[in-house]
């Protein structure tokens, strides 16, 4: 988590999700209570990856509590980049060389409680439990400052975050090229079996999936609120699109152009003022 006391704001770090970019960015402004490594937490007697909390742990934590008064931001990012880039991280992690045999371990239990396998779990998991989402703003890497200028717009963040987010640097797009076919193939295969959900909540285009979405019994382990939803995910609406449509877009327009006249009046009143002097 990235804790910003000043703008009473936590931005959830979603594994491979521009992490290392937004931490750079605000470097200097995050709370020094911020915690790193694994930590065994005695409330759900598990360990965690301190780095990388998803909101089912968080729910156990103190920070829990700021969630009422407090903005919580979550990054996702295109579940198939996302996947190759933490298939790439696991391998570099752990010294392994065959992908193949990384894919072939994933399973609900390790994706989503085994913190060694932390890159791999579902995104909706920093956003959501259950059907509840619980984020106030959800917001994409492929266009993360221009949507973090606008959460910092419609909240009224100081220029001290908008200063941070001008520093945050394009991460380098994840290339699967040169991929061999058949760990294309089982991406392609835990992406409908561990992901579809990504997909459908923050708007991304879906895979063809045919022939590979999960049988009932794995539906349910992957997915266990949710198992009379599958059949409609291609019309679920993004979570992602909250608040850029109606009357929060019309909010958020308003105050860009509210800013930007501001801002307008500013240069020229520091023109004019050096022009006189």
């Amino acid at each position: 988590m990235i804790i910003l006391e000043e703008d009473r704001t936590i931005i959830l770090h979603t594994p491979k999700c521009a992490g290392k970019a937004l931490r750079k960015a605000f470097a200097g402004m995050t709370s020094e209570t911020e915690q790193w490594d694994w930590s065994y937490l005695r409330s759900t007697g598990e360990w965690v990856d301190r780095a990388h909390v998803p909101l089912s742990v968080l729910r156990q934590m103190p920070e829990w509590e700021k969630f009422s008064t407090w903005t919580f931001i979550a990054v996702v990012r295109d579940p198939r980049a996302r996947l190759v880039s933490s298939l790439r991280e696991h391998l570099l992690q752990h010294r392994e060389k065959d992908p193949l045999a990384v894919l072939d371990r994933l399973d609900e239990t390790r994706i989503c409680h085994d913190p060694r396998y932390i890159h791999f779990i579902p995104q909706h998991r920093f956003s959501h439990i259950g059907n509840k989402r619980y984020a106030d703003f959800i917001v994409r890497t492929e266009s993360l400052a221009a949507d973090l200028r606008a959460v910092g717009t419609l909240c009224r963040f100081g220029k001290h975050f908008f200063d941070a987010v001008d520093r945050i640097m394009k991460a380098p797009e994840s290339r699967e090229s040169g991929t061999a076919p058949d760990i294309a193939e089982r991406i392609t295969a835990c992406l409908a079996r561990f992901y579809i959900r990504d997909y459908a909540l923050f708007g991304y285009a879906m895979p063809d999936f045919s022939g590979k979405l999960p049988g009932w019994f794995s539906g349910l382990l992957t997915d266990p609120l949710c198992w009379p939803e599958w059949s409609g995910y291609g019309y679920t609406e993004a979570a992602y699109d909250r608040f850029r449509r109606g009357v929060e877009r019309d909010a958020m327009l308003n105050a860009l152009l509210r800013e930007n006249r501001t801002l307008r009046s500013q240069c020229e009143a520091l023109r004019t003022g050096q022009m006189t002097a």
